[in-house]
């Protein structure tokens, strides 16, 4: 194989986009953290984030909200129950 890694383009548009990371190895990583800084124009590093803070990542109020219809009194007991209850959330995310 010759050259360097191979780019993507993540976005179709020419607006600006941060990435938010969690606390994951894989995201703090030194090796990660050079490539960001590197490739990233806005990249924000690991001891910049702010230290608990799910406001700034939708997906955790996603799930918050999808778990709360899931398991509504009474909870699925069989594993066809539960699947429906989790399509039925996902699509009743406004």
């Amino acid at each position: 194989m010759t050259g360097g890694p191979i780019q993507t383009k993540l976005f179709s548009s020419k607006k600006e986009v941060t990435f938010v990371q969690d606390g994951a190895p894989a995201h703090t990583s030194k090796a990660t953290q050079t490539g960001c800084q590197k490739n990233s124009p806005n990249f924000i590093g690991k001891d910049g984030w702010p230290a608990n803070s799910p406001d700034l990542n939708p997906i955790e109020n996603i799930w918050s909200i999808i778990d709360e219809t899931t398991y509504k009194d009474p909870a699925p007991k069989k594993m066809k129950a539960l699947k429906r209850r989790l399509r039925f959330a996902w699509k009743n995310v406004t």
